[in-house]
């Protein structure tokens, strides 16, 4: 420090700092030191329920799950997917129940 090479007093009295050790860092996808494992949808058996299609307008097509108004596909059997899928894209048929949303599913059905 220039004030202790002067012959004054100075404090804090300055110290040579050591480097720090670091734990080592890994680039790699393979390891890394607090790797986690993560959940694969695969795995947790989510199935399609038949009660989605009247309440939410959706049927399972080829394993996914397909909407029967606009025909997308949401990623994921899980309800809140579909559910929000059904109330931000088509509110208007919330209006629908009864026979007449049974009467509706049916013929979006054959329109599929």
């Amino acid at each position: 420090c220039a004030q202790a090479r002067l012959g004054q007093p100075s404090f804090p009295v300055c110290r040579r700092v050591e480097p720090v050790e670091r734990a080592p860092t890994f680039y790699s996808n393979k390891q890394t030191p607090m790797a986690t494992k993560r959940r694969k949808v695969d795995v947790e058996c989510r199935i399609f329920q038949d009660t989605w299609t009247e309440k939410y307008f959706f049927i399972q097509h080829f394993g996914t799950p397909t909407c029967l108004i606009c025909h997308s596909s949401v990623s994921v059997n899980k309800e809140v997917n579909i559910r929000r899928h059904y109330e931000t894209k088509h509110p208007k048929f919330s209006e629908i129940s009864g026979q007449a949303r049974k009467h509706e599913v049916h013929n979006l059905k054959w329109g599929l």
